[in-house]
């Protein structure tokens, strides 16, 4: 089980039907969901709460142009050491193989909960 400290997990996606659906989850789950259409959204909250962040969780295309790396390569640079993950509706290699080079898995969307939820629970 995750340390309580542990429980944050960050969703960006720009869709807010998807962004509702994934947050419903997690707190199902017993985490909590900060959301943002884009991580500029979220910055000013995620700077004092950095080293709670359990996973982070990014669509690959989000509302300010940026891709699902750009946006997990920069919550790295802000101090964010957490579990990533890239979702897509278009799943094709392309997507895959970037994000495995770059040491990110992906899912496509939309996301089976119990993959998710492994996911989640995984080390």
């Amino acid at each position: 089980m995750t340390p309580p400290s542990k429980r944050l997990v960050i969703v960006l996606e720009d869709d807010p039907l998807v962004a509702d659906a994934l947050c419903l989850l997690l707190h199902d789950w017993g985490f909590e969901c900060l959301h943002g259409a884009a991580l500029g959204e979220i910055l000013p909250q995620l700077a004092a709460r950095a080293g709670e962040v359990r996973a982070i969780i990014s669509d690959d295309h989000l509302r300010d142009g940026a891709t699902g790396l750009d946006a997990l390569r920069a919550a790295e640079a802000q101090g964010v050491a957490a579990r990533s993950l890239l979702l897509t509706a278009s799943l094709g290699r392309r997507i895959r193989a970037v994000g495995a080079a770059a040491g990110y898995p992906s899912m496509e969307k939309p996301v089976e909960p119990q993959k998710l939820r492994a996911w989640l629970a995984s080390p």
